[in-house]
């Protein structure tokens, strides 16, 4: 939390941040997290946050755009994921809380609970930023689903998607409260058909072994008989060879 705050503190006296961080989770909690940093051109501020940008398999991309009239310019990071706890470490560097020992977002059963703050008062408290918050940072919290929602208070709800947005406001005021219901039925037919196509991989890896032992032997048979054969011919010839002599 000191972290964003310092950044919170250090945009208010050189100008506009603009922050998003763009979240698609798969019913398998696989998924990519998309962060984006930037700030007005004439800022002198170092967008990158280190933590992300080295994070394995990071993608990072330089950003420079126009909005409402200003040139921004930072740092695109996209990070593709395989677990919830990926993700919660991802979130835990993001938001940087005080208490790290209950996770931002974890699963029980079916059922994935995501819950983050932060506590812009204790900026007004402690440095009278007030409302100047709002003014001069924009950001986003956007996390987009597969599965049933339960419960949530994000500011907007995508339904064509799926998704749900939180601003900055909605961060200071009420936090990112969300729980949501994976579908279960859907995850196990997946694996199912995925042990299907395992399992009748295996039968035809087990029908091409067969075949081909079938064809060795069927070969070795036919090679012993060749060499019978001849052996035959041979003696065949010898014993005319030697009543003649």
């Amino acid at each position: 939390m000191k972290k964003l705050i310092s950044i919170l503190l250090f945009v208010l006296l050189t100008g506009c941040m603009d922050v998003s961080t763009d979240i698609n989770i798969k019913n398998d909690d696989s998924g990519i997290l998309i962060y984006k940093n930037a700030v007005m051109d004439d800022a002198e501020m170092d967008t990158e946050i280190s933590e992300l940008e080295n994070w394995p398999g990071a993608k990072v991309t330089d950003l420079e755009y126009e909005k409402d009239d200003n040139t921004y310019i930072g740092s695109r990071i996209e990070i593709s994921f395989s677990s919830l706890e990926e993700v919660n470490e991802i979130l835990v560097i993001i938001f940087d809380p005080e208490e790290t020992e209950k996770p931002l977002i974890f699963r029980e059963n079916d059922r994935v609970i995501l819950s983050a703050e932060f506590d812009a008062e204790e900026a007004d408290d402690e440095y009278g930023i007030g409302d100047a918050l709002y003014s001069y940072i924009i950001f986003d919290f956007t996390i987009q689903i597969e599965g049933e929602i339960i419960e949530h208070n994000a500011a907007e709800y995508n339904e064509n998607n799926n998704s749900l947005t939180w601003g900055l406001r909605d961060l200071s005021s009420d936090g990112i409260e969300l729980v949501y219901q994976t579908d279960t039925t859907k995850l196990a037919d997946e694996n199912l058909d995925n042990d299907e196509v395992a399992d009748e991989n295996n039968k035809n890896d087990q029908v091409d072994n067969e075949e081909m032992a079938e064809k060795d032997e069927k070969e070795s048979q036919s090679s012993i008989l060749t060499i019978i054969i001849g052996v035959g011919i041979l003696i065949i010839g010898i014993v005319v060879f030697s009543r003649k002599t």
